[in-house]
């Protein structure tokens, strides 16, 4: 069973072009629209590093072409690389923990099935279009004699601003430019006939170049080889993080800064006022002890009175 890992996007790019569209059926019965796209094998031609060319990047060859058809320079180029005629070139940010060399040959195996992505094509060209086709603006009144139900109104005011200002939506040329459309399914791949299955419709007409990545916007599965090395590479910055923290509690701790001793002096200051307390009552206690054997003598010599005086009267 292949492992399987969540990462985030990633730079890679698969460049092919549009088949065309079909329909495939889910186990359920389900028809699923499809956009069939071959990929062109490419052919890693230079390994840019940051020390050689400032930044890190793959740069690959792809769509064979008659040896005739290239220029000199891009043909010094490839023959160093020895990857042969090839028409056109492209460049790519490798993912973290893979390695290209020149030679590697590029294909759908690289992706994985069950995830999202970005597929960029050039739209097919409309020609010159009006405002309701080109920005979908809406007609003009259908009544009382307008003659002017399709045009673009006003486009801005006689005194003020006096002039029409930039990037103001009017007609003029429609498609042939380029489009991306994002978070389309990867169905299927085919790897024998280097061909991927995308849910939907993508930019193009039918032989038109596309650019295939994974989604920007959501994180992708990887499979196989990569989703080991990605495994292998996780559990390493694991145990790293680990070894860095027995390492820091192994080391020497620092003395405590003053306000420990303030805070020192702060409980012993309250354990002496708690004694303090606690011999105040004994104190109290004795001197309630002094007044009542005080007391004490006085009470006697009253009743030696009262009796003395009983006793006159008896007689």
């Amino acid at each position: 069973m292949q492992s399987a890992v969540k990462e985030e996007g990633t730079m890679k790019k698969i460049f092919g072009k549009k088949a065309g569209m079909t329909q495939i059926f889910t186990e359920d019965g389900v028809s699923i629209p499809v956009t069939v796209i071959e990929a062109y094998p490419a052919k890693v031609v230079q390994i840019k590093t940051q020390a050689t060319d400032g930044y890190d990047a793959v740069k690959v060859a792809y769509i064979e072409t008659k040896e005739h058809r290239i220029n000199k320079p891009k043909k010094g180029e490839l023959d160093k690389a020895k990857a042969g005629a090839m028409r056109k070139m492209a460049e790519f940010t490798p993912e973290n923990g893979v390695e290209y060399k020149v030679g590697d040959v590029i294909t759908v195996s690289e992706l994985s099935e069950g995830n999202k992505v970005d597929v960029t094509g050039t739209s097919k060209g409309k020609g010159t279009a009006g405002n309701i086709k080109r920005h979908g603006h809406r007609r003009g009144p259908m009544s009382h004699g307008s003659k002017h139900k399709r045009l673009a109104g006003a486009l801005a005011g006689a005194a003020y601003p006096g002039r029409v200002f930039k990037g103001n939506k009017g007609p003029g040329h429609m498609g042939d430019e380029q489009v991306t459309v994002q978070n389309l399914d990867l169905v299927k791949l085919i790897e024998d006939r280097n061909v991927l299955l995308v849910k939907g419709a993508v930019p193009g007409k039918k032989g038109g170049e596309v650019m295939v990545t994974y989604s920007k916007k959501s994180e992708y599965v990887l499979s196989g080889k990569a989703a080991e090395d990605a495994i292998a590479a996780r559990e390493a910055a694991r145990q790293k993080q680990e070894e860095d923290k027995k390492t820091a509690d192994k080391a020497p701790k620092k003395a405590q800064p003053a306000k420990a001793d303030e805070n020192k002096e702060a409980e012993s200051q309250e354990k002496t006022g708690d004694n303090a307390n606690e011999e105040k009552p004994a104190a109290e206690q004795e001197a309630a002890a002094e007044e009542t054997t005080k007391e004490e003598p006085a009470e006697v010599e009253a009743q030696d009175k009262e009796e003395a005086v009983t006793d006159d009267k008896d007689n």
